[in-house]
């Protein structure tokens, strides 16, 4: 939960808007939204898909995008998403690479252990 209050707050900043603004949009007072960023509640589905939505971003986008990589804004502009896409593409590229290979790493371990069984388990 703390983690996803973390990833919150850095696209809160990332887009640069304040806890004031979003509890506003979201009906909710600041020291509500402030437990959110800090994990100190519980934030249901649905208030994730109002967050994702301030933000220009869909769900997936909001809890797969990691903005500590992306660059920061210079001179103040907000950086369009359309413009970080290719970005943010690399990293889902670079996000099935790395399950990819975690799925063959995981086969090769089955594949041993059955070996493995079949040594100490005679048919």
């Amino acid at each position: 939960m703390k983690s996803l209050g973390k990833k919150i707050r850095k696209c809160r900043e990332w887009f640069e808007l304040s806890q004031e603004y979003m509890a506003l949009q979201l009906g909710i007072t600041q020291s509500t939204y402030s437990k959110i960023e800090r994990g100190q509640i519980e934030v249901p589905h649905e208030r994730i898909r109002q967050i994702a939505s301030i933000f220009g971003l869909s769900t997936d986008d909001l809890l797969l995008i990691d903005f500590t990589h992306l660059p920061m804004q210079q001179g103040g502009l907000k950086v369009k998403i359309d413009e970080i896409r290719p970005q943010i593409q690399n990293m889902y590229r670079d996000k099935i690479q790395e399950l990819e290979s975690e799925i063959t790493d995981l086969k090769k371990q089955m594949e041993d252990l059955n070996h493995f069984r079949e040594k100490i388990v005679p048919s």
